[in-house]
């Protein structure tokens, strides 16, 4: 997601550029399938103004039933990127100060792989799940839940929750809670 944006550092500020992008991922550490959406480029003073709105595709993990699913982010991002190399008001050349600012590199490429990448994460949901309804795995013996049913015993309980499950209200075999005295 590279542009080269050498003729826009040379006109004046407020001028823009706009581009539709379509990109496609393959790699293993991807963050997202594919992107696509507008960029706008506006120059400004001191750099280069990205704005984008873009839908994200991304295949996500369930936090209930370790299953994969389709997830769609609809994204609205604006970063300003600076010049790595400025010319100062003496005509010499400064070097960009701040480490954590987005650079256009010395052969005049603006890169938003990064600025993309960072908000496809901070858009990621904090426990993704592939439907409201989603079951999960048995705890006791892994099943996913959505597609079968265990045959696990629901009477067994937690050691340190014992004493607790015993005020819980059940059929102990002879028609009475366990509560209740003859």
């Amino acid at each position: 997601m590279q542009y080269n944006v050498a003729q826009l550092l040379k006109e004046s500020t407020g001028s823009t550029r706009i581009y539709n992008m379509i990109e496609e991922f393959t790699s293993s550490g991807r963050v997202a399938d594919r992107v696509e959406g507008q960029l706008k480029l506006l120059k400004t003073h001191q750099g280069i103004l990205v704005q984008v709105k873009l839908g994200a595709w991304v295949t996500d993990e369930c936090s209930r039933c370790d299953n994969e699913f389709p997830r769609t982010s609809e994204l609205l991002i604006e970063e300003e990127f600076f010049p790595a190399a400025i010319v100062n008001d003496v005509g010499g050349i400064d070097a960009l100060d701040d480490p954590d600012a987005f650079v256009i590199d010395e052969h005049n490429l603006l890169d938003i792989s990064e600025v993309v990448r960072q908000s496809v994460i901070a858009d990621q949901p904090m426990k993704p799940l592939c439907t409201i309804e989603c079951r999960g795995l048995c705890q006791v013996c892994g099943v996913d839940l959505n597609v079968d049913d265990c045959s696990c015993n629901d009477s067994q309980v937690d050691p340190r929750w014992a004493a607790l499950a015993e005020l819980l209200p059940r059929n102990n075999g002879r028609g009475k809670r366990p509560t209740e005295r003859n």
